[in-house]
This record gives C-alpha cells, structure tokens and sequence, in this order.
C-alpha cells in the first residue's frame, strides 16, 4: 500500500488484420473505471499509488477506431498488501521510589497523505518497574493493543524507563560538650530526610575537631561532618551530607581565696598565690589572681573582724575556656599586744604601801593610753610589816 504500480496495455489486431489501433483504453478495478488513456503506437501505460490493500480485479476495455473494434481484455488480479507503521514507545522517566508515568508512543511509516487520523485504539505499553524497582534501565514493550488501521500493519520499537536516583539527606545532629570533656560518636546521631520504599539509613561516620578534650571555647562551635552511611537501599540514592555543630560550654573553675590572719596594727600585702582551685584540666593553671580585702589595713580593727577575702581577675593559661566562679576566704584580725609593766615602788619598814602605778607600752595606729578604760590590778606579797627586802608588784 503506498506504493506506485504501472500497468502497460497493447492492442494488436488479430490476423489477417494489420495496422496499429489507435483511440483510447479505459481502465477498470472491478466495476470502477481507474482512466481512460491514449494509445500511443498502439500501447500505452496507466501508473497509480491509489489502491488500497487488498486485491484489484484489474481489466482494460478498448473503445476502438474507424478500422478496429472495440474488446475488453481478461481480468488481472492486483494485489495490495499494507504497509507497515511503526509503533515506537517513547523513551521516559522517574524518579526512584515514584510511580510509573504514563507511557507513550509515536507512529511512523504513513503514506498518501496519511495521517495518525487513520489509526484507531491504542497500542499496549507495558514496563515490569514498580515503586520498588531500584535505579537502572526497563525496556517500555510496545505492543498492539486495541490498535487497527485500513490498508496497514504494525510493527513495534521498544522504549527505556530511566529509573534515577532520589535525593536523600543525611544532617548530623547538633551537640554540646563541656571543655575537657572528650566526645565519641556512636554513629547514630543524624537525622534522614528522603527515604522512601523502607530503605534505612543505620549509621553515618560523624567527626568533628572538637571532640578532643583540648577543643577550645573560642573555636567553638565546631562542625560535625557526616559520611559514608551505612544502610539498606541507598545506592538508589544522591545523598547529601549537612553538618552539624558542636558547642564547647566553659568547665567549672572555683577559686578560693585562703583564708588569713593577722595581728591589729599591721598592714598585710597579697602576693596574689593565697588561693587554692578546683576544677583546672587540659594542664591549664592559675598563675595567679587579685586578692583584696578591707582587712588588710593597718587600722582595720578588731571588732570589724572577720573581713572578706575577694579574689578576682585570675590569670593563667586556656582560663577562656572556664566560667570561673570565685569563693572569698576571710582576714582575721587579732588584738595587738599592749604590755603592762607595773612602776617599782619603795616604802619605809613599817610604813603603810603607797599607791601602786603601771605604764602601757604597744600602741599602734599613733594611739594613746586614751584608749585603755579602767586600771590594771597591781598586787603584792608583803604587809606592813614584812622586812626590809624587795617584794614583787604583780600587775
């Protein structure tokens, strides 16, 4: 079908006559007249692509002329077998895990003017992927289906279903430590976005630089790097790695000023060493810190003790990374000593004692006797009529 076919005719006329007919052929398919032609020498051709499949019942009437009659040839039969459209499934795609998209196809091979008008039904296209098919390549079959035209048949081109892969991310979870501290990962610290068909995701190498026990505050937040997951399916998977972060909080560092004492009328200086601390690691130290304390005062009394010993300012090595909390000691302050040295006296054997004195000494802070209340006891031994000697006066 499609295809040209040329029929060729010759009239002769038959003994005893000779000459060449001449006029017209008319062709016919059965009772329809194909066209009517000139002889030409006493032959001619008719050619046509018209006929549909199947078989012509071709025959040739001639018309005649002045000197030959007209005659009709014997039947010839003509057969028109259909020619072939091709049915291609069309190429497609998917993403793993996704239901299969609807297939379809396209028709080549149409001739006269043809059009996929001419065709009715459709063809089958059928592919053995489901959701569960992991990534690759399944051939789209192409067959006839419901599919029917005049004057054709069908052969059938397969297509491909591509099966990609689909995006999974893999986003470490965010985690704290205390300075000092060392961090292991068990592998299990990430959460998954994009699994599908119950594939797993059940561990993921997790490093991070600050999980030494080294890993400083002023560094931090440090990332956590996840990789090479380990699980069910997912080579069907791109998979993208997020990273999460990692927060050193300070340790704990108390520090406690030393307690202290001394005597009222001294003047006490801190080294800046009086403390003692708790909760140094890494070897990091407290080389020192600022003691204050109204207690160290010459003239801090007494009465006002005990005084708050401040610490503050510490100094040292890798102190950023500690919240340091300071504990006061305390001053004691103590009494000076004053000395009471009672007066040497003399009386007359016999005589009544005479009023017995004592001086002071041992002030401090330029203060006087004025500061002393009352009078020291001053005794002794002897009477009135104790003998000539020398008798002590005990104050």
């Amino acid at each position: 079908y499609g295809q040209a076919v040329t029929f060729t005719v010759t009239v002769s006329g038959v003994a005893p006559m000779t000459g060449t007919p001449t006029g017209t052929v008319t062709f016919i398919d059965g009772s329809t007249n194909l066209a009517t032609v000139a002889l030409s020498g006493g032959s001619t051709t008719f050619t046509t692509s018209a006929f549909i499949a199947g078989t012509h019942n071709i025959t040739v009437t001639y018309g005649g002329d002045a000197y030959f009659s007209a005659n009709t040839s014997s039947t010839m039969a003509e057969t028109i077998t259909p020619a072939t459209l091709t049915v291609t499934a069309a190429d497609a795609g998917k993403i793993y895990g996704q239901a299969n998209p609807a297939f379809g196809n396209t028709i080549s091979g149409f001739v006269n003017g043809d059009t996929v008008s001419v065709v009715n039904g459709n063809a089958s296209l059928t592919n053995t992927a489901t959701t569960n098919s992991g990534v690759g390549t399944y051939a789209i079959t192409a067959a006839q289906g419901s599919l029917n035209a005049a004057n054709y048949t069908f052969a059938f081109t397969n297509g491909t279903l591509s099966v990609t892969p689909a995006a999974l991310a893999i986003t470490a979870d965010n985690a704290s430590k205390t300075y000092g501290q060392t961090l292991t990962f068990a592998g299990t610290e990430f959460t998954t976005s994009g699994l599908v068909n119950s594939d797993t995701v059940t561990g993921a190498t997790l490093t991070s630089e600050g999980t030494a026990a080294t890993a400083t505050v002023s560094s931090s937040p440090y990332a956590i790097t996840a990789s090479v997951a380990t699980g069910t399916g997912l080579g069907n998977y791109n998979i993208t790695y997020v990273n999460g972060t990692l927060n050193i909080t300070p340790a704990g560092l108390t520090i406690t000023a030393d307690n202290a004492s001394k005597t009222y009328g001294q003047t006490l200086t801190f080294a800046g060493t009086e403390f003692t601390t708790s909760g140094l690691v890494n070897l990091d130290t407290v080389s020192g810190v600022t003691l204050t304390s109204a207690g160290t005062a010459a003239t801090a009394t007494a009465v006002g003790s005990p005084y708050a010993i401040t610490a503050s300012a510490a100094a040292g090595t890798g102190l950023g990374n500690y919240g340091i909390s300071y504990v006061n000691g305390t001053l004691a302050v103590t009494p000076a000593t004053l000395t009471v040295t009672a007066n040497n006296a003399t009386k007359v054997y016999g005589q009544a004692y005479p009023a017995f004195s004592d001086t002071l000494t041992g002030f401090v802070n330029g203060e006087n006797a004025s500061v002393v209340s009352g009078s020291a006891s001053l005794t002794i031994t002897a009477t009135a009529g104790s003998s000539v000697g020398s008798y002590t006066i005990t104050a």
